[in-house]
């Protein structure tokens, strides 16, 4: 089914497959062995057919590394990572996002985000907002 979809989308310009919500897979019980089996053949179909693929996968903590994201990790050209603030709540900044190049990457990093230097984000009823440390509202 996913091989049918990922050849109908060749001809689109770019090609992206966004795959949401990896980690559902292992919470309905299907084995972390199963899931990487699947990753992989995901991951080598979309770079047969030149589809790029995005795909989400939530860990519960920052020391949750598990098989399957320590896979994906040597499978992606980059990963992004979104995190909360880590001094805590607030009201003007949701959280931050970093940008990092992954161990498939082919090449020179492009324009990564380290953790230091990551973008804040406020999410808003309909938007989200995106600004560099120190220049949201609160601070401003």
């Amino acid at each position: 089914m996913i091989r049918d979809s990922i050849e109908r989308i060749r001809g689109a310009t770019p090609p992206l497959l966004i795959f949401d919500e990896l980690a559902c897979f292992e919470w309905i019980g299907h084995s972390s062995a199963d899931v990487s089996r699947f990753v992989r053949a995901l991951v080598a179909c979309c770079a047969k057919s030149g589809v790029l693929l995005a795909v989400r996968y939530h860990i519960a903590t920052l020391d949750d590394l598990d098989n399957v994201l320590r896979i994906l990790l040597q499978l992606s050209a980059y990963h992004i990572e979104v995190l909360p603030l880590s001094s805590g709540k607030s009201g003007a900044v949701s959280g931050e996002i970093s940008l990092h190049a992954g161990a498939a990457l082919v090449g020179p990093p492009r324009r990564v985000i380290p953790r230091s230097r990551a973008l804040q984000y406020r999410l808003g009823e309909y938007h989200a907002t995106y600004f560099e440390r120190g220049t949201g509202n609160a601070v401003l």
